[in-house]
């Protein structure tokens, strides 16, 4: 359930405090109540943090409760207005209902109403939460994380994470990827080669975007889905608009349309250099081919673009020239088996990277068998498993290094052994010692946070107990420890078990015992040394806890 901030606002200090201590004392309610005793006070509450609901006062001094809403509502626009008003106040009321408010309460009311009311706020601050508007707003975000979207899919699949036959139509049409995945489909691969000086990060994002439309343009009787690589890099997925079988009818037509895209490649380079002052490079396939040929396709495109010819800038090249050299032999074929196996490599080594700084142990495990599986089993490409063991073994490293100064972790993890893969008896036993050194880093991760946590919550409860006479709003304990007031409610009650509100309530229940326990002070002074500023609600409070009042219970302890 949510956490919802109450401000209660009125000049006259006891219509305050007696609200305050109504709402502090239902338990049925998930609020961080604030109390502010003038509008300027609420304003400088409104700075301070958000506020999800207000009750106040219609006419107060300096600004009355209209003014407040208005301010209020410019600030925290879903911000719910209660008025308290009198019997007179209608011709305020009028006005304030045409300014949005959700309710108002006579002040000859009873409590009941005035927390009908507040759960009435409650109910509309969770339907907003749950309202189409969030959904609205969701898709248009959506649209704006589009092309990177696009780049994490049509890289995996290009990359062999996901094969051709699980392309599925509708996930590319979620994505606004226009293209068909049983339609063959011709590969560009395309650079920029050099920004000029000045520019932001910004203009290249801009630059890039001007690129594709450049190509959308030139090529525009075919379907063209761009996806931005990096900030550097493009790919173009081009298909005809109308299938067309590649059968030997159709060849002389397929190498026709062929013609004319490296044609309009030419274009589009020219184009960028002449408008654009941009200098890129491009490598096409020389066929258009079904998809589970493509991510053979983009590595030679890419190998073409990284080896390049001449000044390496503005080149212009095919598959073609790939095939008609000494880059297409029975060893490339293994060469590139290994650039997958490298590829592979660096982006499993990055999800374990992530495991462990999200303290995710299971996960890590699960992702490290799987890779012993994949590169320790025969034959053996020894260079891959000691590329994979260093990467591990670094990752680990950096990690230990943060620690340096906890002598019992360095003691448990032997660095020579961890170190050196000769040290091991077998690549099975190097591994094994990696994943021992990351259990022990795992158990000092937990022990870490466990500690961090604990001195949040011991710090929490020092403030409390040192401070039971005054405001013990959520609000002021999570300025204590800087944290947002909804996270620390909710790590407090993971960490101790009951919420903070339930803790608070038993220390100044157990502090008011003590003190009624001897005869020094009176009942109201015992009120208000443990945070209640009205005797009557002291004593509801007190037998409320104790089924007793605190008279009958100082009576009971002096027998």
């Amino acid at each position: 359930m949510a956490i919802y901030r109450l401000l209660i606002v009125d000049d006259e200090p006891y219509i305050v405090d007696g609200l305050f201590e109504l709402f502090t004392g239902l338990p049925n309610l998930e609020l961080d109540v604030c109390r502010a005793y003038s509008p300027i006070q609420a304003m400088e509450w409104m700075e301070l943090a958000k506020i999800d609901i207000v009750l106040t006062d219609i006419r107060m001094p300096v600004m009355n409760g209209i003014e407040l809403q208005k301010k209020m509502n410019k600030q925290w626009p879903r911000c719910k207005v209660i008025f308290l008003t009198g019997y007179d106040d209608f011709a305020y009321i009028q006005e304030a209902l045409r300014n949005g408010i959700i309710d108002y309460v006579l002040k000859t009311e009873y409590d009941e109403a005035i927390v009908k009311s507040v759960e009435q706020a409650i109910q509309a601050l969770t339907t907003e939460m749950r309202s189409e508007q969030f959904l609205i707003e969701a898709r248009e975000q959506m649209n704006h994380a589009i092309p990177a979207l696009q780049k994490e899919y049509m890289l995996a699949f290009l990359e062999g994470e996901v094969p051709a036959n699980q392309l599925k139509s509708d996930w590319l049409r979620e994505l606004k990827i226009a293209l068909n995945p049983r339609e063959p489909c011709l590969l560009v691969v395309g650079r920029v080669d050099r920004w000029e000086n000045g520019l932001s990060y910004s203009d290249t994002g801009l630059f890039m975007y001007a690129v594709q439309n450049v190509a959308k343009e030139c090529l525009s009787p075919y379907r063209l889905q761009p996806v931005l690589a990096d900030r550097r890099t493009f790919i173009w997925f081009i298909q005809a608009e109308q299938s067309m079988e590649v059968a030997e009818e159709t060849r002389e037509e397929w190498e026709k349309i062929i013609r004319f895209i490296h044609g309009m490649l030419e274009t589009v380079q020219n184009t960028c250099r002449e408008l654009l002052k941009l200098p890129i490079s491009l490598a096409s396939g020389s066929l258009f081919a079904d998809f589970d040929m493509l991510p053979s396709v983009y590595v030679k495109l890419n190998k073409m673009l990284s080896l390049g010819l001449g000044q390496t800038n503005e080149m212009l090249l095919t598959d073609r020239w790939y095939s008609a050299n000494e880059l297409q032999t029975p060893v490339d074929d293994a060469h590139r088996k290994g650039e997958k196996s490298h590829l592979l490599i660096k982006k499993n080594v990055s999800e374990l990277e992530k495991s462990l700084e999200s303290r995710q142990q299971e996960e890590f495990d699960k992702l490290l068998d799987k890779m012993k599986a994949t590169f320790l089993t025969e034959p053996y490409n020894y260079g891959l498993i000691l590329e994979l063991y260093y990467l591990i073994m670094t990752l680990l490293l950096t990690h230990i290094n943060r620690f340096s100064s906890d002598d019992h972790l360095v003691s448990m993890i032997d660095l020579d052994k961890l170190t050196r893969f000769e040290n091991h008896g077998s690549a099975a036993d190097a591994f094994g010692y990696l994943q021992f050194a990351a259990r022990i880093l795992f158990a000092r991760k937990r022990n870490d946070l466990d500690e961090r946590t604990s001195r949040v919550t011991e710090q929490i409860n020092r403030y409390i107990m040192a401070n039971l006479e005054k405001d013990l709003s959520l609000m002021r304990l999570s300025e204590q420890v800087y944290l947002n007031p909804t996270y620390l409610s909710r790590l407090y009650k993971q960490t101790m078990g009951i919420g903070l509100s339930e803790y608070i309530a038993e220390a100044r229940l157990n502090k008011s015992m003590e003190l009624l326990r001897g005869p020094q002070y009176k009942i109201h002074e015992i009120g208000t040394a443990v945070g209640f500023t009205s005797a009557p609600y002291f004593t509801t409070f007190f037998k409320k806890m104790t089924q007793m009042t605190p008279q009958e219970y100082r009576d009971s302890t002096n027998l």
